[in-house]
């Protein structure tokens, strides 16, 4: 079995596991992924989450920490991770749930044109590309559009991984601190009580 899990544990690095090492016994299988889940967790600091209604694992950061900027710590993150807080930050400000609209506008106002394409993690990408493709596909972010909006409105919220990840709390202080230290987290009412319920 630990052969076994060996496998599993390299394969969930590079492929899909329910493909490639859990084709046979599904009794197996749940100890296997409990066992792998259990050293991704106290050697690498990561866990393996089921996506509901997938029959998918995703690895999730399983270190929570009280600074934001440290939500995904690998060398390709950082080129990005400067446009995914404040994305992450004004979806949550917002009632969770921000137009797409109003999103471009947002972040013009950072000064990003969101229609150029850059060198994003050797990728040339545009903003809207990395929201719309990558970080929906990465589970950071949903795009969804509005029903029956004509013609069609689209909206951001945050993703499946994004819960798993982010501290709602750090987000509500990273945004504080963009206040030169005139805000504190308690002072927005709504936003506080989301991330004081979110952290219990």
């Amino acid at each position: 079995m630990n052969k076994t899990i060996k496998k599993c544990l390299k394969i969930l690095f590079d492929l899909d596991v329910t493909k490639h090492a859990l084709r046979n016994d599904g009794k197996i299988a749940k100890e296997i992924l409990e066992e792998c889940d259990s050293i991704l967790k106290h050697v690498f600091g990561y866990k393996l989450v089921a996506i509901p209604e997938k029959h998918q694992y995703i690895l999730v950061n399983n270190i929570r920490v009280d600074d934001p900027k440290l939500i995904d710590r690998t060398p390709e993150s950082y080129q990005t991770i400067g446009i995914l807080l404040p994305v992450l930050a004004v979806i949550f400000m917002n009632n969770d749930e921000l137009k797409e609209d109003e999103m471009w506008k947002f972040l013009a106002k950072l000064g990003c044109d969101v229609d150029i394409k850059t060198p994003i993690n050797g990728l040339d990408l545009s903003i809207k590309e990395l929201l719309i493709n990558r970080w929906t596909r990465q589970l950071y972010l949903v795009h969804e559009k509005v029903p029956m909006s004509d013609p069609p409105e689209y909206v951001f919220r945050w993703g499946f991984r994004a819960h798993h990840e982010v501290d709602k709390m750090s987000i509500l202080k990273f945004v504080c601190e963009n206040y030169d230290g005139e805000m504190k987290p308690e002072m927005w009412k709504q936003q506080f009580k989301r991330a004081t319920e979110m952290s219990q």
